[in-house]
């Protein structure tokens, strides 16, 4: 129940309008503030949960509780709850992930490393080694990552195919977390190892060394005498090619 009064203002024009209301639960305090422009467009909603001297922003399901409480103490009128109420719902499925266990390598089975990897259960622990990932990686809003499982979050996005609510199984974490996780690995990779593909490797990649891995994979069966490497992806079956046309099946 909610004990303390609200702080309310309502600022009005004919283009837009602000509505902010202060709810005090507890030692918490729940900051709503909904920006409006004329006629329908809302341009901001949000809400701050402040606590002592910190503030985080609350879940929406978070905010509709508290507002049915400011409600039902009739702390908020019948207009603002609706209001308020219809503001608090996120764009993107609300997806139950609580019910999952996080992330456990551990408890995987090396089949299943293989199937949603692509990589065998005994190499992961050198891909973080490798790639030089820290210990941890830390959200924007506080959530926090073991590297081992951010780069795991990343392997099974890059796993085709996949969205973010098919990896909430196995690591137990919303969807956008998920994302602003997996975006980090990537960012912390092109940051520390962009270099390396921009930048042209003398030793590896020389006209004689290149010449050698063409003929490599002509000597396996390629169709060009000429190719020396690939870009990750799939090869997908061509309507009648004029050439090499069963190399392509």
């Amino acid at each position: 129940m909610l004990d303390a009064a609200p702080l309310k203002n309502a600022v009005m024009s004919e283009r837009a309008w602000v509505v902010t209301a202060t709810f005090a639960q507890g030692k918490e305090t729940l900051r709503f503030t909904l920006c409006k422009r004329w006629p329908n467009e809302v341009i901001t909603t949000g809400s701050v949960r402040e606590s002592g001297s910190f503030s985080v922003m609350t879940s929406f399901k978070k905010t509709r509780e508290l507002l049915g409480g400011a409600y039902l103490a009739d702390i908020i009128s019948n207009e603002e709850f609706v209001l308020l109420y219809d503001c608090s719902f996120s764009e993107n499925l609300e997806l139950t992930y609580k019910e999952y266990e996080r992330f456990d390598l551990e408890e995987m089975a090396d089949s299943e490393c293989l199937a949603e990897f692509r990589v065998n259960k005994h190499d992961l622990p050198h891909l973080p080694e490798c790639l030089q990932i820290p210990g941890a990686f830390v959200c924007n809003q506080d959530s926090v990552c073991e590297g081992m499982e951010a780069v795991s979050m990343l392997l099974r996005r890059l796993s085709y195919p996949c969205r973010y609510s098919d990896m909430i199984p196995r690591f137990g974490r919303p969807a956008p977390v998920l994302s602003m996780l997996t975006n980090k690995v990537v960012d912390f990779i092109y940051d520390t190892h962009g270099w390396r593909i921009k930048q042209w490797n003398q030793d590896l990649l020389s006209p004689a060394r290149l010449q050698t891995y063409a003929d490599a994979l002509y000597a396996k069966g390629a169709a060009l005498d000429n190719c020396f490497g690939f870009v990750d992806g799939r090869v997908w079956p061509i309507a009648r090619p004029d050439e090499n046309q069963s190399r392509l099946k």
